[in-house]
């Protein structure tokens, strides 16, 4: 029922069964805090993440390497980039759900320098970075609008080929189109080799919204006539 209620829309009630678990003398196992914590994170309730981080320390639980994840991502989702680290810097063995965690709470959280810094430690730490990490740490940037730092995450991409993905690609294109940088924008665009709605929709409405209403009308002339089905993004961008 826990798990279950974790999983859905609304995932309140998975706390009030943990709380009834005593009440049937049943303690909770490894299986519980994960899903509790998930539930933590969609509700971002750090008090009770707290709470629940106390118990499964108490339990002997807090050891366990998926226990630690949900911790990190957790405190991260919850905008305690801090303590995010901590779970994190305490950890014998790190895969990349923990990098990627404890990088999106510094980069969601405008901690910049420490979300680069930890980058570029995973690949120290002998993980290179793929490329659903380098995609989250880019829309981070995007919303931050910390272009510095997104233009050294795109020197790492063209550097370990990871500009030949296309969710990389498209995180870039968006980078620049919400940064402003048209010009980059451009040529991140003109270097991919398929593209796809998101390609086409991320420059066009990058254009519109800096000034260039007339290009991004040209743009989506040219979409349409690659056979490309807009979005309703595309036709708001359009219409910006």
């Amino acid at each position: 029922m826990i798990g279950g209620y974790a999983e859905s829309e609304n995932p309140r009630p998975a706390l009030e069964f943990y709380r009834k678990m005593p009440l049937s003398c049943i303690e909770p196992d490894t299986h519980t805090y994960p899903f509790l914590l998930k539930t933590v994170a969609k509700l971002v309730d750090v008090r009770v993440g707290e709470m629940i981080h106390c118990v499964s320390m108490r339990n002997g639980f807090v050891s366990l390497v998926f226990i630690q994840n949900s911790l990190v991502h957790m405190y991260a989702t919850c905008g305690v980039a801090d303590s995010a680290y901590n779970v994190f810097d305490l950890m014998r063995e790190r895969d990349r759900v923990a990098w990627n965690s404890v990088i999106n709470g510094f980069a969601l959280n405008g901690r910049s320098n420490e979300a680069l810094t930890l980058f570029e430690e995973m690949g120290q730490d002998g993980m290179d970075p793929d490329g659903f990490i380098v995609v989250s740490l880019l829309s981070a940037c995007a919303n931050l609008g910390a272009l510095a730092l997104g233009m050294r995450v795109h020197v790492y991409v063209v550097k370990v080929g990871l500009n030949e993905n296309l969710h990389v690609s498209n995180a870039l294109l968006d980078l620049y189109a919400k940064c402003g940088s048209i010009k980059e924008a451009r040529k991140v665009f003109g270097e991919i080799r398929e593209r796809n709605v998101v390609s086409w929709t991320s420059l066009i409405v990058g254009l519109a919204v800096n000034g260039f209403g007339n290009e991004a009308l040209d743009l989506f002339k040219e979409m349409e006539g690659e056979d490309m089905v807009p979005s309703e993004i595309t036709f708001v961008g359009v219409f910006v």
